[in-house]
């Protein structure tokens, strides 16, 4: 393909003569990091629902500190990035690899607890790994992308030689076959630059092929109570859809900012709920307001910021204030599950928030992506999360939870 025409002599000027192009070529810089990424333990096939332990061990291998190391997720719901750590032998990855867990069982799980839980819908797309000093949020500060990214930092920098080995936990999210893109960048330069496009840094791309296969069928129902008015009766129906093989639940976790929920139990309701191969579990709850007056400020922000952006000049850039989340917990086997102060919530509510960003892309297509987190919360006031964990009674001994979220009791 010929270049620019020249026309600075009488011979290019009568001769029509071109210079070399040069759009498609490019240069490599040699004090970019070298930052080799290998991905250990990922797996082919889950169950649905199911979570499994993989590792991502990053090295570098130039003479030069790698700094500002991230990862970026095409399918952020079926991923959890624990906190990575500074490894310099085989047997001190080992022991981290097996002193971390997804799920921490408890004795002593409370039944109802309050938690202030930040209510900002952020991208969970990116990870920082190592880099500047971030928010107490947990977002990188100082950037215009604090609501896009969730910083995990143990170091600043990676020195030469140094590895950093980051448990990644892969969860099957959805049945079917996926391709999960994961990439890895890093670049010679401290900034908080690295969270926008502008930052240059070498970056490698995996592809990840995933089947997942259906354990559970979970469902909702919600109907109304005969004795109270203001409470409502929520069901949950769930279907062992594997052959051959028993699935004992172990924990239900309700989450709203308006009504706690209490198991409605019988006295032939047994102890511990197992569900055999091709049953099905009707779980009935309920729903009851904590409080009579509510101010549903999530809602009153929405219409807030709304307004702003359709008829204001200057479009709204503030976040939603906390919000106190009610957390109902039902053991349904021997020990319980603490999933509100461990990073399993953590992971919870990345999965909901790419849920809600998805669904809000869809039902609001003519507004921005880059504004959803100045006009939506995550939580509302009057809706209901639903997570269900359960374990594999034989073979592999497998664990998972599935989740259903935004009820709407009516």
């Amino acid at each position: 393909m010929p270049g620019k025409r020249l026309n600075d002599t009488m011979e290019q000027r009568v001769t029509p003569t071109y210079s070399v192009d040069t759009q498609l070529g490019f240069q490599i810089d040699a004090s970019f990091p070298r930052l080799e990424a290998v991905l250990e333990d990922f797996p082919d096939t889950l169950m649905s629902g199911s979570m499994q332990r993989a590792l991502v061990r990053l090295t570098n291998r130039t003479q030069q500190s790698c700094q500002n190391i991230m990862l970026w997720l095409s399918h952020p719901s079926f991923f959890d990035v624990a906190s990575p750590q500074l490894v310099d032998t085989d047997e001190a990855s080992a022991g981290l690899a097996e002193s971390q867990s997804m799920y921490v069982y408890s004795d002593n799980v409370e039944a109802t607890s309050e938690v202030l839980a930040a209510n900002v819908l952020r991208d969970c797309s990116m990870f920082v790994l190592a880099g500047p000093a971030i928010a107490s949020d947990g977002s990188a500060a100082g950037t215009e992308c604090g609501v896009k990214s969730h910083a995990l930092i143990p170091v600043e920098t990676l020195g030469p030689g140094e590895s950093l080995l980051v448990p990644v936990w892969i969860r099957g999210d959805r049945v079917g076959a996926h391709t999960l893109s994961m990439a890895i960048g890093a670049s010679t330069t401290q900034s908080t630059r690295a969270l926008t496009t502008g930052c240059k840094m070498r970056t490698r791309k995996f592809e990840i092929d995933l089947v997942v296969t259906p354990s559970l069928r979970v469902n909702a129902f919600v109907r109304p109570s005969v004795q109270n008015p203001h409470e409502r009766i929520l069901g949950i129906e769930i279907e062992n859809v594997q052959s051959g093989l028993d699935i004992q639940l172990v924990q239900s976790t309700f989450t709203s900012g308006h009504y706690e929920l209490l198991p409605l139990r019988t006295g032939t309701t047994p102890r511990v709920v197992q569900i055999g191969s091709k049953q099905t579990v009707n779980l009935m709850y309920k729903a009851r307001p904590r409080a009579r007056d509510v101010q549903a400020q999530p809602e009153q922000f929405t219409i807030s910021a709304l307004q702003q952006y359709i008829f204001a000049k200057d479009k709204p850039t503030a976040v939603p204030a906390p919000i106190r989340l009610v957390h109902s917990n039902a053991v349904l086997g021997h020990q319980g599950i603490d999933s509100t102060h461990s990073s399993l919530q953590a992971y919870i509510a990345r999965s909901q928030a790419h849920r809600r960003r998805t669904m809000l892309c869809n039902a609001y297509p003519l507004i921005p992506e880059k504004f959803h987190s100045a006009l939506f919360p995550l939580y509302e006031t009057f809706g209901i999360d639903f997570v269900l964990f359960w374990s594999e009674t034989g073979g592999k001994g497998r664990t998972g939870h599935h989740s259903i979220t935004g009820i709407d009791l009516g």
